[in-house]
């Protein structure tokens, strides 16, 4: 990458439909398909909001590879590069290279499109995605330390960006449940919350907090 650029996103290269609640919030379709529950209701209502978003990719597989990237897990690299390459999406291609071949209308050795192309005037590499998912994991990859898991066991969305570090729920509701859920296991077991020490400012008068 020419002069420490990242990669550039230019122009979608295929008509993506507006979401009123994307507008307000980036990360609210990839958010939204991590947080997918798992029943096809669901999977149908993901689809008909944002049209296309997984591409040629099942909306049901797309959600668990996101969640094991979300998460962090040993497979996270892998399953990223294969939805940001489009192996799926270059399989499919494969296929139809290979029957126009045997139908006389592509050359031997026709190659698919990468989706990473060079601005050599610009100095910098082109990220070209096809789908809206792959527009967004590439930029959540930009801030990767950003996606997080609440810690609250029962959240009923736990995946979500933070806009500040660290985060350790999803929100200001999870927050204060996790502290209620604390007390009463604290009070069910008959011991009390540990209290929060308060720091010694004693002798630093004039010295900034």
């Amino acid at each position: 990458m020419g002069n420490g650029h990242d990669y550039r996103i230019p122009e979608p290269t295929v008509a993506v439909q507006p979401c009123p609640l994307c507008a307000k919030d980036k990360w609210h379709a990839l958010t939204s398909l991590a947080n997918l529950r798992n029943d096809g209701r669901s999977a149908n209502q993901f689809s008909n909001r944002h049209p296309g978003y997984t591409g040629s990719l099942w909306i049901m597989l797309a959600r668990d590879y996101l969640r094991r990237i979300w998460e962090g897990k040993e497979d996270a690299s892998e399953l990223a590069a294969r939805i940001l390459c489009g192996e799926f999406a270059r399989s499919e291609s494969s296929t139809s290279v290979e029957k126009g071949i045997m139908a006389g209308i592509e050359k031997p050795g026709a190659s698919l499109p990468l989706p990473i192309s060079i601005d050599w005037s610009h100095q910098e590499f082109v990220y070209r995605w096809q789908f809206g998912v792959q527009r967004d994991l590439y930029q959540l990859l930009l801030v990767s330390k950003r996606a997080r898991k609440c810690e609250r066991a029962n959240c009923p969305t736990p995946f979500f960006v933070a806009k500040k570090l660290p985060r350790r729920y999803c929100g200001k509701a999870c927050a204060d449940e996790a502290v209620a859920e604390t007390k009463e296991a604290y009070e069910a077991s008959g011991n009390r919350p540990p209290r929060r020490e308060k720091k010694n400012r004693k002798g630093r008068k004039g010295q900034r907090p």
